[in-house]
C-alpha cells in the first residue's frame, strides 16, 4: 500500500495519483508503445498473476 491506510493516510495522497494520470496522459500522446517482437505474454495464475515471459516494449514518437 504506496500511501498507507487507515488514520495514519498519506495527505498528499489524492494528489500524486492525479499528477501520475496527467503525466501518463502526456506521455502516451506523445508516444505509441508496442511489444518488440510478436509472441504473446500470456497471464500465469498463481498467488498473484504474473506474465509468460518478461514483455519488451518499443516506443515510437508519434
Amino acid at each position: 500500500m504506496p500511501f498507507g491506510a487507515g488514520p495514519r493516510i498519506c495527505i498528499g495522497a489524492g494528489f500524486a495519483l492525479a499528477e501520475a494520470a496527467i503525466v501518463l496522459a502526456h506521455f502516451l500522446s506523445r508516444y505509441r508503445v508496442a511489444l518488440s517482437d510478436e509472441k504473446p505474454v500470456l497471464p500465469i495464475g498463481a498467488v498473484t498473476i504474473r506474465p509468460s515471459r518478461e514483455p519488451v516494449f518499443r516506443l515510437e514518437r508519434v
